[in-house]
């Protein structure tokens, strides 16, 4: 169901983010990506921060006209899993999550995912923001099972057994040195 394909995309990224990694790196040099990486990160939260503020400045505003800033609350919850892609070392993850920070092309991915477009007049609005806290909710609790599991992993075997213990299975020691 739904649980499986996002455990799917949180294996799948990392897999794609080595591939560039190793493709982009081979092309512009070691060094060169890495200073990429850190700058992408260092920039996207700063802008991260500063349409933060918009949007809760936004939504002030909207709440002294007495109307639910629905939009605004979707748009926070956006941007922060945007900051949080941006933190996340790798180019697949740092183009999504320019994506979402940008209000522009944060506008068109809305209307992509949900029907109806959201603003706060719109009386849908209420089932937007469920679907948006229930994908939040999913993602969390998929991350956090993960690390669960990691730390099951890392109690029972101990560190020196717990390569082996992964090498049967190479997304997820893929996954265990992309994270490490």
């Amino acid at each position: 169901g739904q649980m499986n394909s996002i455990f799917l995309v949180i294996i799948l990224i990392p897999i794609i983010e080595i591939y560039l990694l190793i493709k982009i790196g081979g092309q512009i040099g070691a060094l060169i990506t890495i200073i990429l990486i850190f700058t992408t990160a260092i920039i996207g939260v700063y802008y991260a921060k500063y349409e933060g503020l918009n949007t809760l400045k936004s939504g002030f505003e909207q709440l002294r006209r007495n109307v639910a800033p629905t939009y605004e609350m979707i748009s926070g919850a956006a941007i922060a899993f945007g900051a949080l892609l941006l933190i996340i070392p790798g180019f697949v993850t740092d183009t999504l999550g320019f994506l979402i920070i940008f209000p522009i092309s944060r506008k068109f991915i809305f209307n992509i995912f949900f029907k109806t477009p959201i603003n706060n007049e719109n009386k849908k609005n209420r089932k937007i923001l469920e679907k948006v806290m229930n994908f939040f909710r999913i993602l969390f609790n998929c991350i956090i099972n993960f690390v669960q599991e990691l730390g099951h992993l890392f109690y029972r075997h101990g560190l020196q057994e717990i390569h082996t213990l992964f090498l049967p299975r190479p997304p997820l020691s893929l996954l265990l040195y992309y994270t490490r």
